[in-house]
């Protein structure tokens, strides 16, 4: 399939801004949520971070707020187990995933510090 084969592609190679964005990630850690929903500056922290690097649309609803990273992680969604939505519940040793956050919290925070210079002040507030 060529490029050209795509329906509906803007023929420029320009086209508006997404409306919605989906990040595909696989976490060596098993912390972070399987689906969450991130404000513009969120996701533009993850993917500067390299949310997806560190291994070689939900239906609308209620969300609640992810304690360590401050994902809004949906409450529930249609197709998915309600207890894998947040993976502090799939853990028997929630002392050992809370370690493992915040390992991964340290992590991201020293990998961002590279980027911080070049960021607004907005940005390095909300991605804190």
């Amino acid at each position: 399939m060529k490029l050209n084969d795509i329906p509906n592609i803007a023929k420029s190679g320009c086209g508006g801004y997404p409306a919605n964005i989906i990040m595909l990630t696989c976490d060596a850690f098993g912390v972070l949520p399987p689906i969450a929903r991130l404000t513009a500056e969120k996701t533009m922290f993850h993917f500067l971070s390299g949310y997806t690097a560190k291994v070689a649309g939900t239906d609308a609803g209620v969300f609640e707020k992810d304690a360590f990273f401050g994902l809004d992680i949906p409450t529930s969604c249609t197709g998915v187990p309600g207890d894998v939505l947040n993976p502090r519940n799939t853990r028997a040793d929630k002392k050992m995933y809370d370690e493992a956050v915040t390992r991964l919290v340290g992590m991201f925070k020293e990998n961002f510090e590279k980027y911080a210079p070049t960021v607004t002040a907005m940005w390095r507030v909300s991605c804190k």
